[in-house]
């Protein structure tokens, strides 16, 4: 039997398992119905979310780019000796697809097993990365989402209102400041990035004179509906200024700053259907950046910077982003 290697990066990888901060916890049902579906879609009896902390058992599994498959290991020399195979249970088939981390290091994986050999086909790997996928979204978000899930639980329902926009529902600059306010707290504790955009109604005094104020309200509910139909579902977004609004989304790096603002002046580009009978063209300018923070930079210099982002893209002629 091949001994898998350990990984050169090792510790920065159990770093970013523990931030997770699901070691050890009970069984969920959001994985047992991924693992269940897994379970039937590729007729095996076992399917499992693993999450390796300093278990070797299978590690070159995790080690692999692609999707890991032993479609026999009776037949495969890197197991052919492997205690799982020889003796009980004697597995035969094994395909696993690694699951990545808040940092992008492998931190486990969503396997299925067999007793008896199996034909893996480029389309059946398809399937166990989408799934693969579906674990990932449940693992990070609950991490993600803990700033506001924080503050809600802390606040009374009268305290809770008070933080929150009455026009858009969404937070309001108090409440949008305290989520980003502990995600600068929790960022700098786990060393993850932080992203910030601000988003800001083009031409939108112009709205107001041409159609007047309670069109121009409508604009920005629908403007504040959209905008937080682009986020990720972990994301915050909170009503900043009249028709300026913040965006907090933890563990986003620049890449994943750019696909989401480009969703956004996608989205925006829409003609708007307004209440009262009125179509109103409203897009949007985004000035946005994805921070590694230090000790020393608190809300104020991360706004500043978004803000001077706002303010080229509005210079360049609007409807666009500067990140």
């Amino acid at each position: 039997m091949i001994r898998p290697s350990i990984p050169e990066n090792e510790a920065a990888r159990l770093e970013d398992l523990q931030k997770l901060r699901i070691l050890n916890t009970p069984p969920e049902e959001r994985f047992d119905r991924i693992t269940r579906l897994a379970q039937r879609l590729f007729n095996v009896p076992i399917a499992v979310v693993s999450l390796v902390d300093k278990d070797r058992k299978w590690f070159e599994s995790i080690l692999g780019k692609d999707t890991f498959v032993i479609e026999d290991a009776q037949k495969d020399p890197r197991f052919i000796n492997n205690p799982l195979v020889v003796n009980t249970p004697k597995i035969r088939f094994y395909a696993g697809q690694s699951l990545m981390g808040l940092d992008g290091h492998k931190i486990g994986m969503l396997y299925i097993i067999d007793f008896r050999p199996h034909v893996f086909s480029s389309e059946e790997a398809q399937v166990l990365k989408d799934l693969a996928a579906l674990v990932e979204k449940e693992l990070l978000s609950v991490t993600l989402a803990q700033a506001q899930n924080l503050l809600i639980a802390e606040l009374e329902t009268a305290k809770h209102q008070a933080l929150l926009d009455h026009l858009t529902g969404c937070w309001n600059r108090k409440g949008i400041e305290e989520i980003l306010r502990r995600e600068i707290v929790r960022a700098k504790r786990m060393g993850a990035s932080l992203g910030i955009a601000l988003v800001d109604i083009d031409r939108f005094k112009s709205i107001n004179d041409t159609y007047g104020h309670p069109v121009g309200d409508e604009v920005i509910k629908e403007f504040a509906q959209r905008l937080r139909f682009c986020v990720r579902e972990y994301d915050a977004v909170g009503r900043y200024g009249g028709e300026e609004f913040l965006v907090v989304m933890p563990d986003c790096g620049i890449n994943a700053i750019d696909t989401i603002g480009n969703r956004i002046l996608e989205r925006m580009r829409d003609d708007q259907a307004i209440s009262q009978g009125k179509k109103v063209l409203a897009t949007a300018s985004i000035g946005a950046a994805s921070f590694r923070l230090r000790e020393n930079m608190g809300i104020e210099s991360l706004i500043v910077k978004v803000d001077q982002y706002l303010y080229q893209a509005k210079n360049n002629g609007r409807n666009q982003m500067v990140c």
